[in-house]
């Protein structure tokens, strides 16, 4: 009989507990709506995924993290640095340049992008407007100069001048 009556009283008090979660949530979810309705004009931050690491001019693709052996462009090296302390090469293409890892993976982990050549996977490439930026990619708490998108270990920034991009980098933190 106790044990009955202790089971009810738990189940009681976990169906309390649900209501008042469930209010919650919904006082929050209003709380959203308004603001939604207060600020429409207002760009949200879109959400980042694992393609928009990949830079393409249409027919070559460039990805953070692709081993350095394995990327194909129809373009040689103009020269490689090999940093000092060995931690990194630099590979200096026409407009472009990729840092890549020593280790065995030999993995691209940063690519500044100074070309119209190749764009972003949502089609941001040098030479588009801020306000394209801000339509595919949200809004960056109101910075002009550049502005940063990060999703799990990776980045990407544009930097402008004048109002347009002038370089786009995409890395590792």
């Amino acid at each position: 009989m106790k044990n009955k009556l202790i089971g009810k009283i738990l189940c009681l008090l976990l169906f309390i507990s649900l209501l008042g979660s469930l209010s919650a949530c919904d006082i929050e979810q209003e709380q959203t709506q308004v603001k939604e309705i207060q600020t429409p004009n207002q760009t949200k931050n879109l959400q980042l995924i694992d393609a928009d690491f990949i830079m393409t001019n249409g027919k070559d693709f460039i990805e953070l993290g692709e081993n350095y052996e394995n990327l194909k462009i129809n373009e040689e090296p103009s020269s490689v640095y090999a940093n000092e302390m060995r931690a990194y090469d630099r590979f200096y293409y026409n407009d472009f340049t990729l840092f890549v890892g020593l280790t065995n993976d030999r993995e691209i982990f940063s690519i500044d992008m100074g070309t119209s050549a190749f764009e972003t996977a949502r089609g941001i490439r040098v030479g588009d407007s801020f306000s394209k930026v801000i339509e595919k990619y949200g809004d960056n708490n109101g910075e002009t100069e550049s502005l940063t998108y990060i999703y799990k270990a990776k980045f990407v920034v544009f930097y402008f001048e004048n109002g347009t991009v002038n370089r786009i980098l995409l890395e590792y933190f």
